[in-house]
């Protein structure tokens, strides 16, 4: 996340600070919330409750890995030379944001009681909507297919967060439409056979196949309307701290014209 120009000569240390009091506050917030509908209408069969930890810290602070940037202006600053005392912050933010969930959770066991065994009286279910894992390097989806030789009136990408979609301008189901039937079907392997041939190299750090890439094709109708939405696991950012979104420049994999090779270079 770019900070807004206010808090650009911030420290880290401070900007931190205020985040994990937001993350205390707010959690605070949604409690009471949830409590006070929970004391308005008792008997209803279902309440929803969210809580937004540890969703937001992790968003903000989850550095598990050697790849992702702990100074996100220093491509260096990977590997050997992520900064401990960073990471280590990091690890008690999403402490923090656990035990708050934690608490708010157990707000809602005291409202509605327990019996005598500690079990509460009402059912109490703790879900998720998505797991977590942690986002160190880019994409740039269209590069890719330029550098691979596809023709973009023919196939195009289009991101949605963390992930992006290769959409192939199939006719009568496009506007437009420039694939016939007949080629849908190899032009659509193509594409899989090039990501599942992407590789990512990043100083100091062995590469690493791309793990990340998930195919997901489906036909529907008697006339095989088909549809090609290839996923593409951590596309869009790493995460690397409370300004996460800032400056992935050096991380940011601009693919050239070779075959199936990539290298870092900004933005």
């Amino acid at each position: 996340m770019r900070s807004p120009s206010t808090f650009a000569s911030f420290p880290d240390t401070e900007l931190e600070a205020i985040y994990e009091e937001l993350v205390r506050e707010f959690v605070t917030y949604q409690t009471n919330v949830a409590l006070r509908a929970i004391s308005r209408f008792p008997n209803v069969d279902l309440a929803m409750i969210y809580i937004e930890q540890p969703d937001g810290s992790e968003h903000q602070f989850l550095a598990i890995d050697p790849r992702q940037a702990t100074n996100p202006s220093d491509p260096n600053s990977i590997g050997q030379n992520q900064d401990p005392a960073k990471l280590a912050r990091y690890r008690g933010y999403i402490a923090t944001a656990y035990q708050v969930a934690n608490q708010a959770v157990q707000r809602v066991i005291n409202a509605v009681g327990t019996d005598a065994n500690g079990v509460p009286n009402s059912n109490i279910l703790v879900v998720s909507d998505h797991g977590f894992d942690p986002f160190h390097t880019a994409v740039n989806a269209n590069a890719f297919l330029t550098a691979n030789g596809f023709d973009t009136t023919r196939v195009r990408a289009v991101a949605s967060g963390p992930a992006v979609n290769f959409y192939i301008n199939l006719q009568g189901r496009e506007p437009n439409g420039t694939v016939t039937r007949m080629e849908y079907l190899a032009l659509q392997q193509q594409l899989f056979n090039a990501l599942q041939n992407l590789h990512r190299r990043e100083p100091e750090l062995h590469e690493r196949r791309n793990s990340g890439l998930r195919q997901n094709l489906h036909a529907t109708g008697a006339g095989r309307h088909q549809r090609s939405a290839v996923r593409a696991a951590n596309q869009r950012i790493h995460r690397t701290g409370f300004r996460r979104c800032l400056r992935d420049d050096a991380h940011r994999l601009q693919l050239r014209r070779r075959a199936n090779a990539g290298c870092d270079s900004p933005r």
